[in-house]
């Protein structure tokens, strides 16, 4: 699969990964947003994935965010904005940016607690294409604390497990940081999670950082030309993505072509099963 990565690096404006392989997108543009909430604390993870389960050597990594409101959470991927804003002026100017990023990074932005205290809404960027949008409940975790403890970040964290996605979790939280959030979809727990990895070794987050922005900067959802869905729609098409991506791309709307073979069939392991 490493000739087909190398491949796919080369024939894309931006670069990104449906947790999973990597697609891409075009950058977006991020001068129109909605204010959802102030942000008070913001979390970064550095995130390791296999995104090819077949090539286990092969380590994706990106810089996740979490950002933490009064009643609002965002988590997104840091990588992705900054190729975003990066890209700016070039699109405020009419013109398409090149090479700005050429990494993997994940295509979803995650809004806990939006629009309803017990709601997740996330935005999915798919190739060229609409932005997908689904509205579902956040999960009920039932985690089991464990007495084993060990210390991250100079910070005295507790291990605990949870079965979520079908997949079998292990999260380090700590309760020096009194906040019942972390990555994606996981809180719940008597503090900042810290990290929190699969036990098949295929997604790992670990927090790299803290920050308390007493200040405040606004939690903002961008003005993009979103297309309402449901997970399940959006499973289909992304499983379509994956068996020939550049018909599922046209299929939606978007323009792109592949040098070579248009069947990769790219490896698909999402975070959840």
């Amino acid at each position: 699969m490493k000739a087909i990565k190398l491949i796919l690096l080369g024939v894309s404006l931006f670069s990104f990964l449906p947790l999973g392989a990597q697609v891409f997108d075009t950058p977006r543009s991020l001068a129109e947003a909605d204010s959802l909430d102030r942000v008070q604390y913001r979390v970064l993870y550095q995130l390791d994935f296999i995104s090819d389960p077949t090539d286990r050597e092969f380590v994706t990594q990106d810089q996740v965010r979490l950002d933490i409101g009064t009643r609002i959470s965002k988590v997104y991927s840091q990588r992705l904005y900054e190729a975003d804003s990066a890209a700016g002026p070039f699109l405020e100017a009419g013109k398409l940016p090149r090479k700005i990023v050429m990494d993997v990074v994940p295509p979803m932005i995650l809004y806990r607690g939006y629009p309803k205290a017990q709601d997740i809404t996330t935005d999915y960027r798919l190739p060229s294409a609409p932005v997908m949008s689904y509205v579902e409940p956040k999960p009920t975790l039932q985690w089991q604390v464990k007495p084993e403890k060990r210390e991250i970040l100079g910070y005295s964290c507790q291990r605990a497990e949870v079965t979520f996605g079908g997949r079998q979790w292990i999260a380090w939280f700590t309760p020096e940081i009194p906040l019942s959030e972390g990555p994606y979809k996981f809180g719940g727990l008597p503090g900042l999670i810290l990290e929190v990895a699969d036990s098949e070794g295929d997604y790992r987050y670990t927090c790299i950082g803290i920050t308390n922005l007493s200040a405040g900067e606004n939690i903002v959802r961008w003005k993009w030309n979103q297309r309402p869905t449901t997970r399940k729609e959006l499973e289909k098409i992304i499983v379509q993505l994956y068996a020939n991506p550049e018909q599922a791309i046209k299929a939606l709307g978007g323009r792109t072509s592949f040098k070579g073979d248009p069947m990769l069939n790219l490896p698909y392991n999402p975070i959840e099963k």
